[in-house]
């Protein structure tokens, strides 16, 4: 299985699939808008979505904290409606396994600068 956080060209995830022959999820980073119109072949979007994979749960959250509206970006506020949004999925999967998203939680591995900085709404969800 093949986890992609964000900020690689989807010719590259697209490669790493037919070289490797595995089964590839990802979420879009800040950086992601060209997957709009040339998306990876062969991978899968899960943002927003809890997904089963031989077993293993995935939860899927993309891009970083807004900072200006040019990339995939959220506010704290629409990021804690999307983590709303999946709660069901989660309950009806009875969990996750794996949390992937581009942004870290709050306070955990934070930048400097705004688009590196994590979503406080990470923390109860996880």
């Amino acid at each position: 299985m093949i986890l992609s956080a964000g900020d690689l060209r989807p010719e590259y995830l697209s490669f790493l699939v037919d070289m490797l022959n595995k089964r590839c999820y990802y979420v879009r980073g800040n950086h992601d808008i060209v997957y709009d119109v040339e998306p990876p072949l062969g991978c899968m979007d899960i943002d927003g979505k809890v997904v089963n994979h031989e077993g293993i749960r995935i939860l899927g959250l993309e891009g970083s904290m807004w900072y200006g509206g040019r990339g995939v970006e959220h506010t704290e506020w629409q990021m804690r409606w999307k983590v709303w949004k999946v709660r069901f999925q989660i309950w009806k999967k009875r969990g996750v396994d794996i949390v992937l998203t581009h942004a870290p939680p709050k306070g955990i591995h934070d930048g400097k600068d705004l688009c590196h900085t994590g979503f406080r709404s990470f923390l109860r969800l996880i």
